[in-house]
């Protein structure tokens, strides 16, 4: 009898272990497809350590909507002009993606920049930018090193966003620790205007009135940015548009749309 309940017992062990050890298994399988999701929109730029001289060579990219990997000359931490692009790419995986360089090319340092195809027309122009992780800064890496280019904005250069011949240039507007520089502007409709902070402190660009930014609903950053990151709006409805910094309403200027 004392035989049959240690049997018993062990046989009870047994079937605890083998539930628990499914139980496990189970748990390790959901949280291993939790990751593989969380991971598939993950933006990857993969760039190997190389010396440019005819082409710039991409050995991995997962673009998240479609746009191009383009090739842009970088100075002392500020962004340079526009080399050249990549073909277009559709939203997905690509690997070994070559970006030839041209006539443009002088031999400046270069990054590889993501850029999204902002009208969804499949050509590259001034309207197209640079994809922002959520800090607002730009996904990069340095063609040199392969290294990932950190807290990039387009800070520094002065109107100059975009040099290739044919393309427009973006108006910027500098949020600095004493406010907007320039603070008010007279712009065409159509335009588009672009705030980088490089103040000491959060920005968030919203239109008047404080704090509810009903003036020109659209036109607001929806959340602050720290140091070196890039608000966009592009203006296409004429008028007057007072604007302020939301965290430092004080900080205002004005958009004039013609």
């Amino acid at each position: 009898m004392k035989l049959k309940k240690i049997a018993l017992i062990g046989l009870f062990v047994v079937l605890v272990g083998i539930t628990g050890l499914m139980l496990l298994q189970s748990m390790k399988s959901t949280l291993g497809t939790q990751t593989e999701s969380q991971t598939e929109d993950e933006v990857v730029l993969e760039v190997p350590a190389q010396i440019a001289d005819q082409e710039v060579l991409i050995s991995r990219v997962t673009m998240p909507s479609n746009g191009w990997v383009v090739a842009r000359g970088i100075e002392d931490g500020k962004l340079g002009q526009i080399i050249e692009i990549s073909p277009f790419l559709e939203k997905g995986e690509y690997k070994k993606v070559i970006i030839p360089l041209g006539e443009f090319y002088n031999g400046e340092e270069l990054i590889a920049v993501i850029y999204e195809d902002q009208n969804a027309d499949g050509i590259f122009n001034g309207l197209d930018l640079p994809k922002l992780d959520s800090k607002g800064l730009m996904i990069a890496r340095s063609v040199k090193t392969g290294e990932e280019v950190e807290g990039l904005s387009e800070a520094g250069m002065s109107g100059m966003l975009h040099n290739m011949p044919g393309m427009a240039d973006m108006i910027q507007i500098r949020y600095t620790n004493t406010g907007f520089v320039p603070k008010n502007i007279e712009v065409p409709a159509g335009s588009l205007v672009e705030f980088i902070n490089e103040s000491d402190r959060e920005m968030w660009v919203a239109s008047d009135t404080h704090p509810t930014h009903e003036r020109l609903a659209t036109f607001d950053q929806f959340r602050s940015y720290p140091k070196g990151g890039v608000y966009r709006y592009l203006f296409d409805k004429p008028g007057t548009w007072p604007y302020h910094d939301h965290i430092s309403p004080a900080d205002e200027g004005i958009i004039t749309v013609r």
